[in-house]
């Protein structure tokens, strides 16, 4: 492998090392200072990415900046000099590949191989929800007690679906693709059809879709995203990943759930 190739793989990383380096170049320019909280946990990852990638000269580069974070000596100016110049290092690396942070498709084929589980997710209707569809509820906004319940019945028809398909499987990832499967059900939950009276200008939580399913114009929710870098990266992939969209975007906290999304501003009239 060429020791400047950057994979798909490898594309998944460096999002999430931007994200770091961003936050921490954000941090110094705000508050003159690293957030302790996260350090530890983001010197992890970093060291995770510099172990894996097969380019060095990126892999060097973001070894300086996570050596000079952890250094009690080090300066802010010569740290934020190093972030400045290995995250313009980190968007040229990604914009000379074909994948450019490519997130469109990543739930690695399940919408296919549980088709016929969202299915039944889809009819079916919670007796303690006075009859409600499973697939009106949205883990995230009903109650403590509901969510578990409703998190316990995804759980269990995802881990029979796997099994069924996995039964001979002795492999040490069955419990990971488990999980991904259980994420990726609850992630399709949370949808509500459109009626008359209500209007998504009442909450930009919501985004129109149509079910595969039903071929039922819905709303389903957005993706949330906890830090406001985690959201500008998004952006910022949206306009690599759709240059044909010349209209304005931007992030923005949403009310509904207390997470940002990302939305087209609204055009009056």
């Amino acid at each position: 492998m060429h020791k400047n190739l950057i994979t798909p793989m490898d594309a998944i990383s460096i999002e999430l090392v931007w994200n770091v380096l961003t936050r921490w170049s954000n941090s110094l320019k705000r508050f003159s200072k690293l957030d302790s909280w996260s350090r530890n946990q983001d010197c992890t990852l970093i060291a995770s990415f510099i172990k894996t990638t097969p380019n060095r000269e990126l892999a060097n580069r973001i070894r300086l900046c996570r050596d000079a974070a952890i250094m009690s000596h080090c300066t802010n100016d010569y740290l934020m000099r190093l972030l400045e110049e290995t995250l313009e290092l980190l968007s040229l690396k990604v914009e000379n590949t074909a994948e450019k942070f490519q997130t469109t498709d990543r739930n690695y084929g399940q919408t296919e191989r549980y088709a016929h589980v969202t299915k039944e997710l889809y009819s079916e209707r919670l007796k303690f929800k006075e009859g409600r569809f499973l697939r009106n509820m949205d883990v995230n906004l009903v109650e403590k007690r509901d969510s578990k319940k409703i998190r316990r019945i995804v759980e269990k028809r995802m881990c029979q679906a796997y099994y069924r398909t996995h039964k001979r499987s002795n492999d040490n990832t069955n419990r990971h693709h488990t999980m991904r499967a259980i994420s990726f059900q609850l992630y399709n939950l949370g949808q509500i059809v459109p009626k008359e009276l209500y209007k998504r200008e009442e909450s930009t939580h919501w985004r129109y879709d149509i079910d595969e399913h039903t071929g039922h114009r819905i709303m389903r929710q957005k993706h949330g995203y906890t830090h406001v870098e985690d959201a500008e990266s998004a952006l910022l992939r949206f306009r690599q990943e759709h240059p044909e969209d010349n209209r304005e975007i931007h992030v923005y906290l949403c009310k509904h759930c207390g997470k940002f999304h990302i939305g087209h501003t609204r055009i009056a009239g």
